[in-house]
């Protein structure tokens, strides 16, 4: 036991003792003892007051383990209800380019505009590709817009010569499989790539320099690459094939004029 003296009378006290026991006087604890509880006091409270401040911190603040997503935020709410395209059974021939390639899609007599869709519309029609952005539907019509904002002429057309984007995927996927993926770097599709390997004369000499993209037509899906390897003479030789694809095989190498890119 740790002993200290009085400062009254000098004699030596407990420093635990709270009077002296020789002439009765209040004794003053140690300084050291105060301070060693206080610093006690305040490991417990400090944690409880941080914890605190955080917590609504949190909650009047975006958390940075979670960004803004600036893009939803400046994107204008959709006010079109589904995407349709042409429905199959309703193409018609639109035009016809020099080198005999077929334009089809829906008629311009068909596209109607003004009261009760009495109006026809100033188009050349709607062809095969073009998507149409549903803003309502009345009496077996659809209203809709050819682009996703309010930028695109809009018009009246019978919803029998349309279908849903998504069920034209599903025919075609099952007519020739799904749409064959395009590399994100450059846009070139493995089982052409695989294809080209396979026939050519010196396959570790290919270079493929330039992909357009996938497009669909009645002999399955089609993508036109742009290429160079050795021939049997050692020599390098450009070309441009197309390349029909059906359920995730080339069944056909085109000459490169056969399709057209639109």
């Amino acid at each position: 036991m740790a002993m200290t003296k009085c400062k009254e009378c000098g004699n030596d006290v407990s420093n635990k003792a709270r009077t002296c026991p020789n002439c009765g006087v209040k004794l003053k604890r140690s300084s050291m003892l105060k301070l060693f509880g206080y610093i006690i006091l305040a490991l417990i409270i400090l944690p409880i007051i941080a914890a605190t401040f955080s917590s609504k911190s949190d909650s009047s603040s975006p958390s940075s383990s979670a960004p803004l997503d600036t893009e939803t935020q400046n994107t204008p709410a959709k006010d079109y209800s589904e995407v349709r395209v042409c429905a199959p059974q309703a193409l018609e021939q639109l035009d016809k380019l020099p080198d005999g390639t077929r334009i089809e899609g829906i008629a311009a007599k068909y596209i109607r505009t003004g009261p009760a869709f009495s109006y026809a519309a100033e188009s050349e029609g709607v062809s095969q590709d073009q998507k149409m952005y549903v803003l309502k539907e009345q009496n077996g019509w659809m209203n809709f817009r050819v682009t996703e904002n309010e930028a695109g002429w809009s018009a009246w057309v019978p919803k029998d010569k349309t279908i849903s984007l998504d069920d034209l995927l599903k025919m075609r996927e099952v007519k020739f499989g799904a749409c064959p993926n395009q590399s994100s770097l450059d846009m070139s599709v493995r089982c052409v790539k695989d294809y080209l390997r396979r026939i050519s004369h010196d396959p570790d000499s290919l270079k493929f320099e330039q992909w357009s993209k996938v497009y669909y037509n009645d002999d399955g899906w089609t993508v036109r690459c742009e290429y160079r390897g050795k021939n049997t003479f050692g020599a390098y030789v450009r070309n441009a094939n197309w390349f029909v694809i059906q359920h995730g095989q080339v069944i056909e190498m085109a000459d490169g004029n056969k399709y057209t890119e639109n």
